[in-house]
């Protein structure tokens, strides 16, 4: 067994438990473009999702908050760099599959 598959491309991280429903339908959603995506399950507060997506080793760090969902964007954030950039929520998986494509032939 290959303990790198069990490491997430994208975490997805919600600022509320309100916005759990977006979350998982944007983890679904870069799953679906063939991305390893995982969301927070248990309730944190969002600087305790980043500590866990950071103990997973996830890449990036999907953002999602109120401000963001009515703007119809996603915070994506590089984990190496902490660059932040903003992201269309329908573009969100193609955008990270480019990102992630680059990070891997960087390795």
């Amino acid at each position: 067994l290959a303990v790198e598959s069990s490491t997430p491309d994208v975490f997805v991280a919600s600022r509320s438990r309100s916005l759990a429903a977006h979350a998982f339908e944007l983890m679904l959603a870069f799953r679906r473009a063939g991305l390893k995506a995982d969301m927070d399950h248990a309730g944190r507060s969002l600087k305790s999702q980043f500590k866990y997506a950071d103990k997973l080793g996830a890449a990036y760090v999907a953002v999602l908050g109120d401000e963001e969902i009515a703007r119809g964007v996603v915070k994506l954030r590089n984990m190496n760099t902490k660059e932040e950039t903003d992201v269309s929520l329908s573009a969100a998986p193609e955008t990270l599959k480019a990102l992630a494509g680059m990070r891997n032939k960087e390795e």
